[in-house]
């Protein structure tokens, strides 16, 4: 398979088929969250925000830390920690507290924190210089220990 360069990938080309939508308004991508780039008359097509950080209103009561993964409640249009049954949105790129209205959310990751989670691994394998490879694996006590493959 071949792949052709097609866009920088920050905006996305959308296009409105369910209704209009105005500049700034969050739409969900079904596993992910865009923010409209302007305002897109149904069946038009416009710019789709993918990545970067935005203020967006926040469910009342919700308390946010920095880098906790957030997510997108489409019945009450705000944003949440809650995942079951909403879109992933990325992450906090700040701390919020109960009391705040908004939180800046990182759209650019839709599974915010838990991407970092999920690229921990227990193990992984070497090589040296002359080819011998290793595998390093890593204990509960944070022990490295390097085990020749034969």
């Amino acid at each position: 398979m071949n792949a052709r360069y097609w866009q920088k990938g920050e905006t996305l080309d959308y296009t409105a088929t369910k209704e209009a939508v105005t500049n700034g308004q969050v739409v969900s991508l079904g596993g992910r969250i865009g923010v409209a780039g302007n305002d897109i008359a149904k069946g038009e097509t416009g710019a789709l925000h993918v990545t970067g950080v935005f203020i967006m209103e926040k469910a009342a009561s919700v308390t946010v830390t920095m880098g906790a993964a957030l997510y997108f409640d489409e019945s009450e249009e705000k944003i949440t920690t809650v995942a079951a049954g909403n879109v992933p949105a990325g992450y906090a790129a700040a701390d919020a507290g109960a009391s705040d209205a908004t939180v800046l959310v990182n759209i650019g990751d839709p599974n915010g924190a838990a991407a970092e989670v999920a690229a921990v691994h227990d193990s992984l394998a070497l090589k040296d210089t002359s080819g011998k490879v290793y595998d390093i694996t890593v204990s509960t006590s944070g022990t490295l220990t390097a085990t020749a493959r034969e």
